[in-house]
C-alpha cells in the first residue's frame, strides 16, 4: 500500500471483518470487504497467485524447471520470485533437478555426469569408495579422463550416464528426469 490513507481504508475494511465474523480467519471468501481488503494486500491463495501469471509463463516456468535450469536462473529469467515457483511446483509435482558438476569421458564410450568424485565415480566402475589419489589413478589407469564441467539435464545427451540424488547410476532414455 501506497499511501497513508489506502493504509487506513484497509484497517477499516479488516475491522469490519473482525467484527463481522470474530477474526479474519473465520471469514468467508465471499464476503465483499474480505475480498476488497485482500486485493488492496494483493493477499490470496495459491491457486490465485498461479492464476496471475499467464498460462505461457507458466508453461515457460515448467520447461524450464524440467530442463534442469538452477532457481536463480529461472528466477532472473523469467522474472518471479522464488515463492512462485515453489507455488508452481508444489501444484504440478515437479522438482528442481540438480545440476551436475563433472562429466568423465572416454573415447567411444557414453559420458558419465555425476556431482560427487568421492562417492559417485567408485558407483560407476562398481567399486567401494577410494581415497582420492587411489581414485585419481585408477580412472586415469582406466582410459577415462575427469573435466570439472556444471551441465544441466537438458545438455545432457540420451545414452550418457548419470547419477541420481541417491547415487544410482542411471542412463538417460529420454528428456524426463528420473530419481
Amino acid at each position: 500500500m501506497r499511501d497513508k490513507e489506502q493504509w487506513n481504508q484497509f484497517l477499516k475494511l479488516v475491522e469490519k471483518v473482525e467484527d463481522r465474523y470474530g477474526s479474519l480467519k473465520l471469514t468467508p471468501n465471499s464476503d465483499p470487504d474480505f475480498n476488497k481488503a485482500k486485493e488492496m494486500a494483493a493477499w490470496g491463495t495459491h491457486e490465485n497467485a498461479l492464476d496471475m501469471i499467464s498460462p505461457t509463463k507458466r508453461g515457460l516456468i515448467i520447461k524450464e524447471i524440467k530442463q534442469g535450469h538452477s532457481r536463480k536462473y529461472i528466477v532472473s529469467h523469467c522474472h518471479v520470485k522464488s515463492r512462485l515457483l515453489d507455488m508452481i511446483c508444489y501444484a504440478k509435482g515437479i522438482e528442481f533437478i540438480p545440476r551436475f558438476l563433472y562429466v568423465m569421458h572416454k573415447d567411444g564410450e557414453p559420458d558419465y555426469y555425476f556431482r560427487y568424485k568421492q562417492v559417485d565415480v567408485p558407483k560407476f566402475f562398481n567399486r567401494n569408495p577410494m581415497a582420492s589419489r587411489t581414485l585419481n589413478s585408477f580412472i586415469e589407469s582406466s582410459g577415462w579422463q575427469i573435466a570439472c564441467k556444471k551441465t544441466i539435464w537438458k545438455d545432457i545427451p540420451i545414452g550418457s550416464s548419470y547419477v541420481t540424488r541417491n547415487h544410482e547410476v542411471l542412463t538417460k532414455t529420454t528428456d524426463e528426469y528420473e530419481n
